[in-house]
């Protein structure tokens, strides 16, 4: 049902949200006293990443960049961390080889990090999570997904108040799947490359999918179904060049089974296909973020500050918008 986005609810910030954000700016600020630098690229041992983020309390920087490459998963369940790359020596912070997962944990930023090539996902949020931020990260060229935020399949944990700004999320299959969460935020990002789950929304209430830019998608852009609930709002999803002929697949809510809630506003489709006449409902869903842009500009908006900076050689193709840049494959089957 399309809404223009001037007469769309004020936007404010929804409450969780600013206790989250509270909460997580205190982890922080803690944290700064306890500042663990990252003095190797080894996987584990003293001075490793997965040393520096076994305990909480902690803000983790680098003094080595270059490739860390996982020999084995690495978990997080520690609390109030923020790993920053901010600062890193040239060319920057990568994570590969196996999935970086935040599991259970409570109030984690992951800040100007690369996740690429991991043997299964890239990265992961599972379970009872509370207050994450990844935020100008790169995942490209996951086994399975670039980033997935999933329920607890055994206990059905949810993870609630999950934010991902600002990041490139590329050359994936499966670029990002959602299953079981609460009051997700997708903000600013750009989905570019993959093949599908740009991102797949599956029983996730009260989210927020605003100005993103989604493109080169070969199966479908963004999808949402199985009773999710929330807000599509002020997205580029232009005609995809490795899909011309199905500007029915920019943006898909999925009616079959347990219909899906989705209020749509301010978007731009490809064509006359506009993805606001997929909602059904003429109201904001909850709370919407406050500094909502117009997709007018919105592409160089994206682009220009999305991803780890500085970019690197691949990311920075990505960012030029090259299609011709394929998607890894995927080492699982679609559902």
């Amino acid at each position: 049902m399309k809404t223009p986005l001037k007469n769309a609810p004020t936007f404010r910030a929804r409450p969780h949200a600013l206790i989250g954000f509270l909460a997580a700016m205190a982890a922080a600020v803690h944290a700064q006293s306890h500042t663990v630098r990252v003095t190797t690229l080894a996987d584990s041992g003293p001075g490793s990443l997965r040393e520096a983020v076994g305990k909480g309390g902690r803000r983790v920087e680098f003094a080595v960049g270059g490739e860390i490459r996982l020999a084995k998963m690495l978990v997080v369940v520690a609390h109030d961390l923020v790993v920053d790359g901010t600062g890193a020596p040239a060319p920057g912070v990568t994570v590969s080889g196996r999935p970086f997962a935040i599991d259970g944990a409570r109030n984690v930023t992951l800040r100007n990090l690369r996740f690429r090539m991991s043997s299964d996902d890239n990265l992961r949020v599972i379970g009872a999570c509370r207050n994450i931020l990844i935020e100008n990260c790169s995942s490209t060229h996951g086994g399975d997904g670039a980033i997935d935020i999933t329920e607890d399949y055994k206990t059905h944990a949810r993870p609630d108040g999950v934010t991902i700004r600002n990041c490139v999320i590329a050359a994936t299959e499966k670029a990002m799947l959602v299953v079981g969460a609460d009051n997700l935020t997708l903000e600013r990002n750009l989905f570019t490359n993959n093949s599908r789950r740009n991102p797949q929304l599956h029983d996730a209430k009260g989210f927020n999918v605003v100005n993103n830019h989604i493109r080169n998608f070969a199966v479908y852009g963004l999808r949402v179904r199985a009773g999710s609930t929330g807000n599509v709002v002020g997205n580029l999803i232009p005609l995809s060049p490795l899909l011309p002929k199905r500007p029915d697949r920019a943006f898909i809510v999925d009616a079959s089974g347990k219909a899906p809630r989705v209020h749509t506003a301010g978007n731009r489709g490809p064509d006359k296909l506009s993805p606001d006449k997929q909602g059904n409902s003429s109201r904001a869903i909850g709370r919407m973020p406050s500094d909502i842009l117009s997709v007018e500009g919105l592409a160089q908006a994206v682009e220009s500050a999305c991803g780890a900076r500085p970019l690197d050689r691949i990311d920075a193709a990505l960012v030029r918008d090259n299609p011709a840049i394929e998607y890894r494959p995927s080492n699982t089957k679609d559902k």
